[in-house]
């Protein structure tokens, strides 16, 4: 792989016109997500580092597959199922 950046188990790879932040320490196929850009990758590895709640509920799936601390990972879901109720009841 052409890493192109690391920090501490996590690498940024480029694909195609994406980023792969990956996870070293888990299994590739539940390891990893994609972005589109860069700053990203690398802000999504700092979140993970640091355990730390983005703004953008669209970064929480990647947190989930990235991360391999369960409990930042369970707090992850439970900030993820409540963004779907709020989007069921505003859609109704």
């Amino acid at each position: 792989m052409n890493q192109i950046y690391k920090r501490n188990k996590y690498i940024i790879v480029p694909v195609n016109s994406d980023y792969l932040v990956i996870n070293t320490n888990k299994v590739f196929k539940k390891g990893h997500t994609h972005v589109k850009k860069i700053n990203t990758a690398k802000m999504l590895i700092d979140f993970a580092i640091f355990k730390e709640i983005p703004k953008n509920p669209y970064f929480i799936g990647n947190l989930i597959r990235i991360s391999d601390d369960e409990t930042y990972i369970e707090k992850l879901k439970g900030l993820s199922l409540k963004n779907k109720e709020l989007k069921l009841k505003v859609g109704s």
